[in-house]
């Protein structure tokens, strides 16, 4: 039997898991996937995933490489009959042996998600906060000031942990719906709960607790950050990741 490397596209709800990566006390995403990928083939196996989510972050098109017998049409089914209710595989790519999910990734978005009307169906999928003043132009230009920074070691909860804190965010999308807002950031790569602390300072922006002028200043890391408001993890989706031979068909949040 030939085995092949491919790429897994998979989507999860996060909120019963510590994150993607196994974890030493916690349930993870790739800790269950392994164990049902090696009951099926018979075989350890051990996965690569694109990055980390936190606990409680959700995901619309994860990869993950694996290599596994190149004619095995079943899998797909077979993993979607097996694997919890909250982990769905969408597609199995076949992809040159060389191929890195994490290391040849050229773009990961992510999506918050905030609701204002209280909606039962939509709350383990986005943030239901009432009482936010959304102010479209504030927010637009804080998005802006995102795009034009490089070093976000004042939205990192621990940077010294990290090789280096620079990133490049190379878009920041607003959409608005109702009483919905979807924020979608796409950027090469990001530090730990960087994109929760961003999406926290844009809402302490839009409702006029921080300046234009400070938020800046947070970002060129000219002035020190007050205590981190981190947006809750419920609201934050990995939307997609993009590679040079794989990219997926990107579409509206709202």
């Amino acid at each position: 039997m030939n085995w092949s490397k491919h790429f897994f596209v998979i989507s999860y709800n996060g909120s019963g898991f510590h994150g993607w990566q196994n974890q030493k006390d916690g349930n993870s995403v790739q800790e269950i996937i392994e164990k049902i990928l090696t009951s099926i083939l018979k075989k350890p196996m051990i996965i690569y995933g694109c990055g980390r989510t936190d606990a409680g972050v959700h995901a619309d098109n994860y990869v993950f490489h694996a290599i596994i017998p190149s004619n095995l049409e079943t899998l797909k089914y077979r993993l979607n009959k097996q694997l919890p209710d909250q982990i769905a595989v969408k597609d199995i790519i076949h992809v040159p042996e060389k191929a890195h999910a994490q290391k040849d990734a050229i773009e990961r978005i992510y999506t918050y998600y905030i609701h204002q009307d209280k909606d039962p169906a939509l709350n383990t999928f986005s943030t239901w906060n009432p009482d936010i003043k959304i102010d479209i132009e504030r927010i637009i230009a804080g998005c802006k000031l995102i795009e034009n920074a490089s070093d976000f070691k004042s939205f990192c909860l621990s940077p010294d942990k990290h090789y280096s804190t620079i990133c490049k965010i190379h878009k920041v999308e607003m959409f608005q719906r109702g009483n919905r807002l979807a924020l979608r950031f796409h950027g090469d790569h990001y530090l730990k709960s960087m994109i929760r602390l961003l999406v926290g300072e844009l809402i302490r922006l839009s409702e006029g607790k921080t300046s234009l002028k400070n938020f800046e200043a947070y970002l060129q890391n000219t002035l020190e950050k007050p205590r981190h408001y981190k947006a809750h993890p419920q609201g934050l989706h990995l939307s997609y990741v993009q590679y040079p031979f794989l990219k997926l068909e990107i579409e509206r949040p709202l």
